[in-house]
């Protein structure tokens, strides 16, 4: 989580225990709400299902942070917090619309939604996608993950793990950053994007530091790159100042 920070801060000044966070989708034992509240911040959380947001409580030990509602209609004021986080949270939803829009409304200008989700793209030898039980789910054509998705809602519900949202929505991060821009955010960042070549990892491997220079400064390299690395990483949405 410093490391996510990290990258955080290259964009934006953020100003610990002042600007304030929000974790949609925290889940019954938000570990990164923890760590977050650990490092000083302030943080606030909201759940969709009510067994987790009691579990979230009791977790971090705290009643005041959690509330329960939906990431279609969040129950904030607008322009309430400086980052928002969805984790795995966005190929779940009704309405991937109506999500990226309340997480417009309720950041600040110049703030940030950080967003982990599912890659249409992803390869894997196995045929694992993370959400279906089914290899190589995430390359079917559109009208075949309906009939899975109704099977497993109708039939067989162990496809998706017993999961009640199971994941509808798969993405690429050009269209990420398609929906972003129909919900108004102006700059899109992957996580290469925010590495830097100083930091020490990086800079005392003289390969690494060229291949990060290369690829941060040139499109093509990047696009393939992303391609290539976008695993269900993540993608920062950047809100205009003005």
């Amino acid at each position: 989580m410093k490391q996510e920070m990290r990258r955080i801060e290259r964009l934006i000044p953020f100003q610990k225990g002042k600007d304030k966070i929000l974790i949609v989708g925290c889940g019954p034992y938000p570990h990164t709400m923890k760590e977050l509240l650990g490092l000083g911040h302030d943080v606030m959380a909201l759940e969709v299902r009510k067994p987790f947001v009691q579990s979230a409580i009791e977790f971090l030990g705290d009643s005041t942070r959690v509330q329960h509602g939906s990431v279609e209609e969040m129950p904030y004021d607008k322009e309430t917090f400086k980052l928002v986080f969805m984790e795995s949270l966005l190929e779940h939803v009704d309405s991937t619309d109506k999500a990226l829009a309340e997480g417009f409304r309720v950041l600040e200008k110049g703030g940030v939604l950080n967003i982990l989700t599912t890659n249409r793209l992803r390869f894997s030898l196995t045929g694992n996608n993370g959400e279906f039980n089914v290899p190589f789910y995430n390359w079917f054509p559109a009208i075949m993950k309906e009939s899975f998705v109704f099977h497993h809602l109708h039939c067989q519900p162990k496809l998706a793990n017993f999961s009640s949202r199971p994941a509808v929505h798969w993405f690429t991060f050009s269209g990420l950053c398609m929906l972003g821009r129909r919900a108004g955010f102006s700059k899109f960042y992957s996580s290469i994007d925010l590495e830097d070549a100083e930091d020490k990892s990086i800079r005392v491997n003289r390969i690494k530091r060229f291949l990060l220079h290369l690829i941060q400064r040139n499109p093509v390299l990047r696009s393939v790159v992303l391609v290539l690395t976008h695993f269900g990483g993540n993608i920062y949405m950047l809100k205009r100042q003005e």
